[in-house]
């Protein structure tokens, strides 16, 4: 479960003027000791859309973060800056990012991964995702040590910058970043349970060795090492069918059985109270009814 609540509500709201945007608090992530995570909507749009705003209130934080967002633009000019906009609010300065809503590749991975082929795809979007994002590296390191990797239905996978700035680094580059990542993808390849792939044979290999320096190198390795894919089988879609929907049904078991202890309790009472059970009573007048029809044919 992820350390952050998506649904906790922030007690006051607060506003901020960010480029054209009015920013209206509408939810917490998470604080800290350095930054806040908030939920956002504009109320200059008549649209209302949801931001996420990293919230610095450090000034050390607010260097180290500023330096590493410079120097990703001096060495990386092609790539768009990864925040829609930044703003300062007297000691405070905010980061707007796009909203995306939290779906954790740790949780949903099990249930939509059900076989080995799925896995390889799955670790091959991550390590993609990875290669492709405009975080900084320090900041993809933190993302991915602290879990803020999340998984659509659609088996695609994106980051959400989510983060506790505490221990920002801006000496982690892409060989931190991809030892990460290769670990991750070695988890996702484990959920296959004893079979041994070559895709985990080989990267737990190279993860022991420490030979990952690049996301390129991760993306080979598995490309190379995966098999062909094929059309999940009947119990690898009723696996997947138990793991996406089990919430689900064991709420709807919980209502049955409360429903059913409810109607006993009152059968109870009313074999208590009236010596008789008067729903049955209704079944009982029935059929003494059509026992005394003449049912002969004149």
């Amino acid at each position: 479960m992820s350390r952050f609540n998506l649904g906790k509500k922030v007690s006051f709201l607060m506003q901020y003027q960010a480029g054209d945007m009015l920013l209206s608090t509408i939810g917490t992530l998470f604080r800290g000791s350095v930054n806040d995570v908030l939920v956002c909507t504009d109320l200059n749009s008549p649209y209302r859309p949801k931001y996420l705003l990293l919230l610095l209130h450090d000034r050390a934080c607010i260097r180290r973060l500023v330096s590493v967002f410079d120097e990703a633009a001096e060495s990386f000019p092609q790539k768009e800056s990864p925040y829609l906009v930044c703003f300062s609010d007297n000691e405070l300065m905010g980061f707007v990012f796009p909203y995306r809503e939290e779906r954790l590749l740790s949780s949903y991975a099990p249930g939509q991964a059900v076989t080995p082929q799925l896995q390889e795809q799955l670790c091959i979007s991550l390590t993609v995702e990875c290669m492709a994002s405009a975080l900084p590296f320090p900041l993809l390191y933190l993302a991915l040590k602290q879990g803020q990797v999340h998984l659509e239905k659609d088996g695609s996978v994106y980051i959400i910058p989510a983060l506790d700035l505490a221990k920002l680094d801006p000496a982690m580059g892409e060989s931190d970043c991809a030892y990460l990542c290769a670990n991750q993808v070695l988890e996702i390849l484990r959920l296959g349970g004893r079979r041994r792939l070559d895709s985990r044979e080989l990267v737990e290999k190279k993860i022991a060795n420490s030979s990952y320096n690049t996301f390129h190198e991760l993306y080979y390795d598995i490309r190379v090492s995966s098999l062909p894919l094929s059309k999940p089988g009947f119990r690898a879609r009723l696996r997947s069918f138990w793991d996406r929907h089990k919430d689900q049904l064991f709420r709807l078991l919980l209502v049955v059985c409360v429903v059913l202890v409810v109607l006993t309790v009152l059968f109870l009472l009313s074999q208590l109270i009236f010596g008789e059970i008067p729903f049955l009573r209704l079944f009982q007048d029935a059929f003494e009814t059509i026992g005394t029809e003449d049912l002969t044919m004149t």
